[in-house]
């Protein structure tokens, strides 16, 4: 059953996650620092550039992030997997509507 606290940890990781996927100057700065540093150090070398493309993925997929995010705050498995759901269900609505401003 969620408690008081836990919709609120619930809230504030669907929150977060989502200005980190849809806030595009964050996505810019963190896409082009882990591209950088990986051009940099490991020269494409192909085990960590699957790491690296594995990580910009999480990044940048609102659903992958909000789980994380909620874990880390909230360290409750359950309430990241409810938060994960809520982002898959927003996802879907959101790409049902067409016309996106941003």
């Amino acid at each position: 059953m969620l408690t008081i606290l836990s919709l609120e940890l619930l809230i504030k990781g669907l929150l977060i996650a989502w200005i980190g996927v849809h806030f595009v100057p964050f996505q810019t700065y963190v896409v082009g620092t882990l591209e950088g540093i990986n051009l940099a150090l490991f020269r494409n070398k192909w085990p960590v550039y699957i790491l690296f493309g594995k990580l910009i993925g999480i990044l940048t997929c609102f659903k992958c992030f909000s789980l994380w995010v909620t874990l880390l705050i909230s360290h409750n498995i359950f309430i990241a997997i409810l938060a994960s759901l809520v982002a898959y269900h927003y996802d879907k609505w959101d790409s049902s509507k067409g016309v996106k401003l941003w």
